[in-house]
């Protein structure tokens, strides 16, 4: 209910700022009159002309020579300015009547129009050496679209240097805006490598040089650039940014929330938006206006992203919800200055600047998105390597007993000094038939708890259960000796052990152990070593430990003789 308010509340905003723009149009173009023409027509001939429009809509400015008549009233002004949108053309042709009643005209050729801009893709033209009587009269040449001719007003000199200033730091702050976010999505591009990132700082740029340029700040660092020159470069960096908008959600979207198809459509889109910046100069060259083929490129791409984003949307995608938000009031904007751009109806200039406006929160809306999609990422990118740890752990461990299993213990890189014990349950399969497997997995898990312990101790450097009732320890030391009375000491716990942990069992658990040095440069060799000497503790009757084929291990010297285990039911090991 927040968002529909929320939105509601925009395109209130939105309508009583084009029905405020449209009021003041009014009142600035009331009495001003448009003679389109093709030909060109001489002052006299323009004055005398029958067919004059007043009360005019854009489409009637659409010529290759129009003329503009303006009210004596309104050049009478103190210092009066000609305000005029400063698009590409071959220049004006002022005239106005003289006190003589001769007729004084005026040649303004396009340079002296860009020496004069003022802020909003306009001119602020002087006119105070046009002290005549009677209206002035304007002829447009050769403009690149109806703006100009039906653009043209006369203000006071202190109102169009008040406009100049609020609409200089307006702007300015809309630049500066832009080009912060460029710089942040720069940073993110270099720092995370995210395609969309750097998608983003390529699109904040160009909107940064689109603002610049078609607000006539550029004008400021390059005084001597020609109107047909700025015209060129903001209409195709607005083109090739909207362009970037196709790639950019394919990338901020999550991958499977679009289909090939859909995906394709967004991307035909963004080429015919990317082409539409070359329509300007391929017009001139061939003598044609492109510029309603300009403004018709976008709706097809206005279109797909509003499916696209609906379809994602509909899926789950948080990206996409993002990507609608940031959008949100930059789209209405958008769409309000194709619908101008077509002819569809009229604002004054200021208009442009709710657009520019619009542009600016766009960007750092989507800035903030970059940032909110990059730490999604990262988030999903840890959880990823979290799994993975867990994976790799899980294929590296035993999860009954928690120590390494088969794999762990063969990817081991064995060192000098090394000593392999190879333990074994005496008669482990009784078990499990007389109580079952699941006292069997806690007999196991008994000798895990014990050989965990002994590593914590620094016993052993190393343990693994290899599979059924088969364990492996590493003990470093350079005496087999004393690594053997060290083992046998964890042997003879075993049978306690497990009797604390495993009540019921009417016979004690033993175990068999084989020991052997470890030859770092053969360690299956080693292997086989211990495994010998484990199965001679077996045929040797088990519950013992052997380190070499023909003498068991010697008795610990601080250890008493080995008496009848004390277990729940008193009974000698065998």
């Amino acid at each position: 209910m927040g968002r529909v308010f929320h939105h509601l509340l925009i395109l209130l905003a939105v309508a009583g700022f084009a029905i405020s723009a449209g009021a003041t149009r009014a009142a600035e173009g009331a009495g001003k009159c448009i003679l389109p023409s093709d030909k060109v027509l001489t002052a006299e001939e323009a004055a005398s002309a029958p067919d004059w429009r007043c009360n005019t809509v854009k489409a009637d400015a659409r010529g290759k020579h129009s003329w503009v008549r303006i009210p004596a009233e309104a050049v009478s002004a103190d210092d009066p300015v000609l305000i005029g949108d400063a698009m590409a053309s071959d220049g004006l042709l002022l005239a106005r009547t003289l006190a003589d009643d001769s007729m004084m005209t005026r040649v303004i050729d396009p340079a002296t129009l860009a020496q004069n801009w003022t802020t909003g893709t306009r001119f602020a033209l002087p006119l105070s050496e046009f002290d005549g009587k009677g209206p002035l009269y304007v002829r447009v040449d050769r403009p690149l679209g109806p703006d100009v001719a039906d653009s043209l007003r006369v203000v006071p000199a202190k109102a169009a240097a008040l406009d100049r200033t609020g609409s200089l730091v307006l702007l300015g702050i809309v630049i500066g805006m832009l080009l912060l976010t460029a710089v942040v999505s720069g940073f993110m591009t270099l720092a995370l490598r995210r395609r969309f990132a750097a998608l983003h700082f390529a699109f904040s740029l160009l909107l940064a040089v689109y603002v610049a340029t078609s607000g006539s700040l550029v004008f400021l660092v390059a005084p001597d650039l020609s109107l047909w020159a700025r015209s060129v470069v903001s209409y195709a960096a607005v083109a090739w940014a909207i362009a970037l908008l196709a790639p950019f959600a394919l990338a901020f979207f999550e991958p499977e929330m679009l289909g090939p198809r859909m995906r394709r459509l967004t991307i035909a889109c963004g080429l015919l938006a990317f082409a539409a910046g070359f329509f300007l100069p391929l017009g001139a060259l061939f003598d044609v206006s492109l510029r309603t083929a300009y403004n018709l490129s976008f709706i097809p791409g206005a279109v797909v992203t509003l499916v696209a984003t609906g379809l994602a949307w509909h899926r789950g995608s948080e990206a996409a919800r993002v990507f609608a938000l940031a959008w949100s009031v930059p789209f209405l904007f958008a769409i309000e200055r194709l619908a101008r751009n077509l002819g569809l109806y009229s604002l004054p200039p200021i208009a442009d600047f709710g657009f520019y406006l619009a542009l600016a929160f766009e960007a750092a809306a989507l800035m903030a998105a970059v940032g909110w999609r990059v730490n999604m990422l990262r988030r999903e990118r840890d959880a990823a390597l979290a799994a993975s740890t867990d994976l790799a752990r899980e294929a590296r461990y035993d999860a009954l007993t928690e120590l390494g299993n088969r794999r762990d213990y063969d990817a081991r890189e064995w060192q000098d000094g090394e000593m392999l014990g190879l333990i074994d349950i005496d008669r482990f399969k009784s078990v499990n038939d007389t109580y079952g497997h699941a006292t069997g997995d806690c007999v196991l898990e008994a000798i895990g708890d014990l050989l965990r312990r002994e590593m914590a101790d620094g016993t052993f450097v190393g343990a693994w259960r290899l599979g059924g009732e088969e364990f492996a320890v590493v003990l470093q030391t350079d005496h087999v000796e004393r690594a053997a009375l060290d083992l046998d000491r964890v042997r003879r716990e075993i049978p306690y052990v497990i009797d604390a942990q495993v009540p019921g069992l009417d016979d004690p658990v033993t175990a068999s152990v084989g020991l052997a040095q470890v030859d770092p440069a053969d360690p299956a060799t080693s292997y086989r070593e211990a495994d010998l000497l484990l199965y001679s503790a077996k045929r040797g009757g088990r519950d013992r430990l052997c380190f070499d084929r023909r003498t068991p291990a010697p008795e610990h010297p601080d250890a008493a003789p080995l008496l009848p285990l004390q277990l729940n039911r008193s009974r000698k090991v065998s």
